[in-house]
């Protein structure tokens, strides 16, 4: 008998506030789903520019759609909440506080639907799995933001929103916030760990980090940060000072990815001194 596929699912909350528990699991079920992962977190419908939008940007920078609606919706701005009371004594160690705490008090919405959805997913057989963001802490302080070569930092709108992996007080609001989460969802057979590095989904992304805390790191491991900071702005330099000429022969690399070694080849090795 051929072994049977592992098939998980990524279930946001907000499906089963709009369609029941049980109906969405029984989708799940028909589908054979072995697995899924949520987010501690529940939502309601906002006006457009109060809550975030859902989906949010694709990796390529454009806006997309659900495939399944929400409340009727292929496209929806929500705001969300952490659905369950954090532990503020966890987060001594950083300045970064709790996210999404507290809900205001206008606010009625059940808490519990992750809860029941994790142990929905148990009682019929399926592994649960909690999405979590442990280098993406409320408000990122000015000093924790991840830095390009240049010495600027990301600015809206991005995609990725993470503090410097390599921030003290990053790490350890994200070791809080894995704690905090699993001391509410301790059923739960694992943590899928999203923003665990630096973002790269635009070309300048690739520039980060260059902020004193990656410095600290890179040179306490034993890495030469002078000749690595010198070449990668010799290669910023020469990308910045691409002719149109040189761009549209870039361009061509994609429908003739050959190309791309007589453009290397052609131009010779960079001059650290640009």
């Amino acid at each position: 008998m051929e072994a049977q596929r592992f098939l998980g699912i990524f279930v946001n909350p907000i499906y089963v506030q709009n369609e029941g528990l049980q109906q969405v699991f029984d989708n799940l079920e028909a589908v054979g789903a072995k697995a899924i992962c949520t987010v501690p977190r529940v939502a309601r419908p906002a006006a457009e520019g109060k809550g975030r939008r859902y989906p949010d940007l694709h990796v390529d920078g454009y806006e997309r759609l659900v495939a399944r609606p929400v409340w009727g919706k292929r496209e929806i701005y929500l705001e969300s909440f952490l659905a369950y009371e954090p532990e503020p004594s966890l987060y001594e160690g950083s300045p970064y506080r709790p996210p999404g705490w507290p809900m205001p008090s206008d606010v009625a919405l059940d808490r519990s639907i992750p809860t029941a959805m994790v142990g929905e997913a148990k009682k019929r057989g399926m592994q649960v799995h909690m999405f979590v963001h442990p280098f993406v802490p409320p408000h990122i302080r000015d000093e924790d933001q991840p830095m390009y070569i240049d010495g600027s930092v990301p600015k809206p709108p991005q995609i990725a929103l993470n503090a410097c992996l390599n921030s003290p007080a990053t790490e350890a609001y994200g070791r809080a916030l894995i704690e905090d989460t699993l001391g509410h969802y301790p059923e739960v057979d694992g943590l899928f760990t999203d923003w665990a590095e630096y973002g790269a989904y635009r070309l300048k992304d690739h520039f980060t980090c260059f902020c004193p805390h990656c410095e600290g790191k890179a040179r306490d491991q034993g890495f030469d940060w002078d000749i690595i900071k010198r070449d990668v702005m010799a290669l910023w330099n020469w990308l910045h000072s691409l002719s149109p000429k040189e761009l549209e022969r870039s361009r061509r690399t994609l429908n003739n990815p050959s190309e791309l070694l007589e453009l290397l080849t052609d131009d010779g090795p960079l001059d650290p001194q640009q």
